[in-house]
């Protein structure tokens, strides 16, 4: 075998797992808020980001990607080539992955949701050249003029129900051609973008946990979590009022990769590289449709219940700041959030508490049990992100309380620096 863990890690930690992927198990990166509050901006970074994915992809493909390392011995990078056109598929008992065959080209296209409603977008040229930005935004733009509705059936939601639910209604689903065909085009798809409506404003005390619950579950189903289908591999979230984050399974991802891919394709963002569209007629975006029988519109009403329990679940988020002198401070304008897992502050098993990017994000993923703690941090080269999140269902959990005891013990460490340079000098 190539490695003797990873087979039965996935089954046990993951697939076996009957817990929903919304809040459960699937991490989000909460990013930067971008520049821009109005859909024009969102489809024009959209495009950026999407064109960003293309050119990373072609590293992939070329085997151009730089390896990486830890502790100065390469890493595996096996992992990188299977984070496109994947897809968990969803069991009565236990759940699949679903990866692109060896040997064949996988898809060409990505999906794209907007109002509920699921795009098939290409996103190469006829010629195997990757769209450019402005034929991109071209195609979003056609895409926003099709999915202007909004009184569609959230079917998304299904995909963040408990997975022996989901694994039922799927089984229904499945049964009509049309859904088949439909559900297949998402998942074999490289990856999704969610064009999310503006969320409703809250105080500025509160923006960064309703900001962290957008990404984990896309706040709730009268909001955007009909725009998701929970199951795919990579998701990335752009709200029109400039939010963005990424949304990954991790039944096939791991963090660190979804950080190198986030530094790569907002690197990209801020420099895009200039390249003449074609003038070719582009085709129109495929829109997928799906059949609605009354029993999968019980399913969806079920799933919307489960999931909008988890909406208001998290607490006010803080980042926690080294300053040049040592000291550790909290600044409360930057977007941080708060976790919980385990009956101590413990690191669960399928998640590393520490996942480094260069870019100013945070990780955050939700509690394996209602009693506890989960924290993430990000070490940037003067300030150190922090996620620590606790359901407001358990009495005995206080997530802000955790936060303080985080921001005392940096503070301890840092007047401790601060005693050995005076003893020094």
């Amino acid at each position: 075998m190539e490695n003797w863990i990873t087979d039965w890690w996935v089954q046990s930690a993951y697939l076996e797992s009957r817990l929903p992927l919304a809040v459960h198990s699937s991490p989000a990166v909460v990013l930067p808020k971008q520049d821009f509050n109005d859909w024009k901006g969102q489809l024009r970074f959209a495009a950026k980001l999407i064109a960003g994915m293309l050119d990373f992809k072609a590293k992939i493909d070329h085997q151009t990607l730089l390896v990486e390392y830890s502790r100065g011995y390469p890493l595996c990078m096996d992992q990188y080539s299977r984070l496109f056109a994947s897809c968990r598929l969803p069991g009565p008992k236990h759940d699949s992955v679903l990866l692109p065959p060896p040997g064949r080209r996988p898809a060409t296209y990505i999906t794209v949701v907007r109002n509920f409603q699921f795009f098939q977008l290409e996103v190469y040229n006829s010629d195997g050249t990757p769209l450019t930005v402005d034929q991109l935004h071209s195609q979003l733009q056609r895409i926003r003029g099709q999915s202007w509705k909004t009184d569609k059936e959230p079917l998304g939601v299904l995909t963040s129900d408990h997975r022996h639910t989901w694994g039922k209604a799927y089984t229904t689903l499945m049964k009509d051609k049309l859904n088949r065909e439909s559900a297949r085009a998402i998942q074999r798809s490289l990856f999704t973008v969610c064009l999310d409506a503006p969320v409703l404003k809250v105080s500025d005390s509160r923006a960064s946990s309703r900001l962290a619950a957008q990404m984990l579950h896309g706040g709730g189903s009268y909001s955007n979590s009909g725009n998701r289908w929970f199951d795919k591999t990579l998701q990335f979230i752009v709200g029109e009022d400039g939010s963005f984050g990424v949304l990954y399974e991790q039944a096939v991802a791991e963090g660190p990769p979804i950080a190198t891919i986030i530094d790569h394709v907002l690197d990209y963002c801020k420099d895009p590289v200039p390249v003449r569209a074609p003038l070719i007629p582009l085709p129109m975006p495929k829109k997928l449709y799906f059949c609605f029988t009354p029993e999968i519109k019980r399913d969806i009403e079920h799933a919307k219940r489960n999931l909008d329990m988890w909406e208001n679940q998290f607490i006010k988020p803080s980042l926690y700041q080294r300053s040049d002198d040592n000291n550790f401070k909290v600044r409360g304008e930057e977007p941080i959030l708060f976790q919980m897992h385990g009956h101590r502050l413990l690191i669960p098993s399928p998640f590393s508490p520490q996942v480094a990017a260069r870019t100013d994000c945070v990780m955050c993923y939700g509690p394996l049990v209602p009693d506890g703690y989960a924290v993430c941090y990000n070490p940037l080269p003067v300030h150190v992100n922090f996620s620590v999140t606790a359901f407001n269902c358990c009495q005995e959990t206080n997530a802000e309380h955790m936060a303080g005891s985080i921001q005392g013990a940096l503070d301890d460490v840092g007047a401790l620096l601060e005693d050995h340079t005076d003893d020094e000098s």
